[in-house]
């Protein structure tokens, strides 16, 4: 692959990942791709939440343009990201819990949201 890789895609061993126009299209966007172990749902559990959480927010949308949808993914990944607390990380932020964990600081809260 020439030039420097900007990021890697994880993905399951599915037909549709697999695809010579997806490994195409990853090769040309600098994109690494891992994919999971065959028969490990373990390995793709955290991904398949993730993307139920969007999918379920965005069910039923229309959009009338490209910038709507491209506005309201950088909206949620920025709540997402920043404000969003997750109970598997403490009841905290994803940025908070990062600056914690490289601080040495942070403070479990089991079961109770800051």
């Amino acid at each position: 692959m020439v030039g420097q890789l900007k990021g890697a895609v994880r993905s399951s061993n599915g037909a549709q990942f697999l695809a010579k126009t997806v490994r195409e299209f990853l090769a040309v966007n600098h994109l690494l791709q891992e994919n999971t172990q065959p028969y490990t749902p373990e390995e793709n559990g955290h991904t398949e939440s993730f993307h139920d959480i969007p999918g379920a927010a965005l069910e039923g949308s229309e959009f009338e343009n490209l910038e709507n949808p491209e506005r309201t993914w950088r909206d949620f990944y920025d709540f997402y990201n920043e404000r969003r607390i997750h109970s598997s990380i403490c009841w905290l932020p994803r940025c908070y819990f990062g600056k914690c964990l490289k601080t040495g600081g942070c403070k479990c809260l089991k079961g109770k949201r800051n």
